[in-house]
């Protein structure tokens, strides 16, 4: 691909960045601090933490210049996606899979004069905090060898959780600053450079709520719990599995009762007197964690079945990235040896465990 941006891209972008610009203003509201010196010129890498469904439309929409967006190749599977990032000149990469064409494609956008916009996390944060960087992103920060601008987003995870149904009210933040030089990459080595793209990419959505600055940011919904069971299936109380239930305000286990309330601010408060297990989201989905991984682990010692899912229909796509094409029926059932579900034929047909190369939740 040429990422020499061409008179037809730079009119369809001036054509679509005015409407879905007064789009985003009217939706998530965005204030935006650019601290970026006025001098700063592609090519640079822009990296940005990733909470939200819109981030990085914002953070594209308010660059000082049309980057070349690195994104999942999931977000192709939709047609009019497709049509709108391949006009764009983005860069698909499959999920969790090394792909040299990909670093290939960056080069060439480099050497092409273009800012790239990267998701060094590779996902979005369902609880508002950065993942840990790899080392190869550190790697290719070096191989790349320009500038680095990170663009910090700030109140997305109050603004639209990945987890609720609703938007928001409030404001979220972006802040863009350029944190590397080329003298600076090369004057560390490579961990080096890894702890500091760790500390400047680093971000707490809930820390940042609860600071001096977050606090002077508001937020209302009338319904500020409900979703939350897509993030907290498990109760803390009976450990019971996918049987949290959310009102308008609380979420509570339909086995044993216990309900903890939530507000627009993610806070975590006792319910209707009961006793509170754990008072930040955070730390139940860090025990959720643990507890599911161990129970995965019980049940696939024993055999069997590990999961049951029940869906009218099973559809797989190849991992470069392509549209679903429906295989078969469920329910899927997955065990030690793979996925096992109907075929469009009726016979029973098995995804083999060694076939998959990688899982990704795309949307429930």
């Amino acid at each position: 691909m040429d990422f020499k941006l061409k008179p037809a891209m730079r009119l369809f972008w001036c054509v679509m960045k005015p409407g879905t610009k007064l789009w985003m203003r009217l939706v998530m509201r965005p204030v935006i601090v650019d601290r970026l010196p006025k001098d700063l010129k592609p090519p640079y890498l822009l990296i940005s933490n990733h909470i939200t469904s819109y981030d990085g439309l914002i953070v594209t929409l308010y660059a000082r210049e049309l980057p070349v967006v690195v994104f999942d190749d999931v977000q192709r599977m939709e047609a009019y996606k497709r049509l709108i990032f391949t006009n764009s000149g983005v860069i698909f990469k499959p999920h969790g899979l090394p792909d040299p064409k990909v670093i290939r494609g960056m080069i060439k956008a480099r050497d092409a004069g273009r800012a790239i916009l990267l998701y060094p996390e590779g996902e979005i944060s369902w609880t508002g905090d950065s993942k840990p960087l790899q080392m190869n992103f550190a790697r290719l920060v070096r191989l790349l060898g320009i500038p680095v601008v990170r663009a910090k987003f700030k109140g997305g995870c109050a603004k639209q959780p990945n987890w609720s149904t609703k938007i928001r009210s409030g404001r979220c933040m972006v802040e863009y600053d350029l944190i590397l030089t080329e003298e600076q990459i090369a004057s560390m080595d490579d961990e080096g450079l890894l702890r500091f793209l760790q500390h400047e990419q680093g971000h707490s959505d809930i820390d940042w709520l609860r600071s001096a600055e977050g606090g002077r940011f508001k937020y209302g919904s009338p319904e500020p719990a409900k979703g939350l069971e897509l993030l907290l299936w498990c109760c803390p109380s009976c450990h019971g599995i996918n049987c949290m239930h959310s009102s308008a305000h609380t979420i509570s286990c339909k086995e044993c009762g216990y309900s903890a309330s939530v507000d627009a601010r993610l806070n975590l408060r006792a319910s209707d007197g009961a006793e509170l297990i754990y008072d930040d989201m955070r730390k139940w989905f860090d025990w959720q964690k643990d507890f599911w991984a161990k129970l995965i682990l019980d049940r696939a010692a024993k055999g069997g079945t590990i999961l049951k899912a029940e869906c009218e229909a099973v559809k797989t796509a190849p991992h470069e990235g392509d549209r679903f094409e429906p295989v078969g029926i469920g329910p899927a059932l997955l065990s030690r040896e793979g996925i096992d579900y109907t075929g469009n034929d009726g016979r029973q047909r098995r995804l083999r465990m060694d076939e998959i190369l990688v899982c990704h939740s795309i949307k429930f």
